[in-house]
């Protein structure tokens, strides 16, 4: 019983993280987890929960939704995920996650000390290479997420550099973690991840995570662009903390 709550209140506070910001679920839970789960029991839990966070926001943010956004991460995930597939046994993770580590800190130091923005890209300039931009973003997190089950920073902090409205950017980031995970839920329903007791733990944990997104939901119309920005940049420099502990531990 004791385990169900710590489950359910994992799954609460990485709901609403993922309704604030658009991202953070799998960072939250995957975090906390493994003090009641095994990390490989953890994994496809959170990637089916995660599908449904993605479609409540998505849903929700569905009125600033813009397909010129949107495509170029789309392609990224679709030219991504296959070959971080194919590097998953012969990639070395630990120099992946101190290197990206290391990126996302000083990013997200750089942005807040400057008043919570980097440096960003002109939402009014006719700048094509900005697609680019997101396409090798895209790509870049679809090689992360297929072969680490990491690919959310490299869009993220795009997303963070186009300086997009807050609903803009969570339901931008929806359409693309909704395809990656997709891809991801696909692989692992072949090499058998998946298993019966997966789905249940994560049907057990529908409510929990139905409790907060629904809270964050109410809350993220009171916070404005820039308090959102500076949240994006916290989020991002947990995340890169994260990446580099995880390296600790390992060594």
């Amino acid at each position: 019983m004791n385990e169900f709550l710590i489950v359910g209140s994992i799954f609460v506070l990485a709901g609403v993280v993922q309704s604030l910001a658009g991202f953070g679920f799998g960072m939250v839970s995957m975090a906390l987890l493994p003090v009641v789960l095994p990390v490989r029991a953890a994994v496809p839990v959170v990637a089916l929960l995660g599908l449904i966070a993605c479609v409540w926001v998505l849903v929700a943010s569905r009125r600033s939704l813009d397909r010129r956004r949107v495509m170029p991460l789309l392609i990224g995930a679709f030219l991504g995920v296959p070959v971080g597939v194919w590097f998953l046994d012969s990639a070395d993770p630990t120099a992946l996650n101190l290197s990206l580590g290391i990126v996302l800190i000083a990013y997200s130091l750089n942005g807040l000390l400057r008043g919570g923005g980097a440096v960003a890209a002109s939402e009014t300039a006719d700048a094509p290479w900005r697609d680019a931009v997101g396409t090798g973003a895209a790509t870049l997190a679809g090689i992360l997420g297929g072969a680490f089950n990491v690919g959310g920073p490299p869009v993220v902090m795009y997303a963070a550099w186009r300086r997009f409205e807050p609903d803009a950017t969570r339901a931008t980031l929806q359409c693309f973690f909704l395809v990656s995970t997709c891809f991801q839920l696909a692989l692992f329903g072949m090499t058998g991840i998946v298993t019966q007791e997966s789905l249940v733990t994560a049907g057990v944990g529908i409510p929990a995570l139905a409790i907060g997104l629904a809270f964050g939901s109410r809350l993220a119309p009171r916070i404005g662009k820039e308090a959102f920005g500076r949240l994006v940049l916290f989020l991002l420099l947990v995340l890169g903390v994260r990446l580099l502990f995880a390296v600790g531990m390992s060594a």
